[in-house]
């Protein structure tokens, strides 16, 4: 991904393990890697995502996840397919 993308307020994330969130934008979807363990997304239902302070905006670099009790920087941003999408998706259940 080159460029920042705004998410709405309706944006979906999924966690898948704790190296993986998967971010569902519409008909947009997106995996955000931690390039490693990242324990906030496993310790938390809810995940708010931001670059430099400026709320739902995701970008390719400097973008963070936070939750209630931590929060872990992005290192990548890959756009992927739905049909990749669902497969994240349905292995983490």
């Amino acid at each position: 991904m080159a460029d920042c993308v705004d998410l709405p307020a309706d944006y979906q994330a999924t966690r898948f393990g704790s190296q993986y969130l998967l971010v569902k934008d519409g008909d947009n979807y997106y995996r955000l890697g931690f390039g490693g363990s990242c324990s906030a997304i496993s310790l938390s239902s809810s995940v708010k995502i931001s670059t430099e302070g400026q709320a739902n905006r995701l970008c390719p670099k400097a973008t963070k996840i936070s939750t209630k009790r931590d929060s872990c920087d992005v290192r990548e941003v890959m756009r992927v397919d739905e049909h990749e999408y669902q497969q994240y998706a349905r292995k983490n259940r």
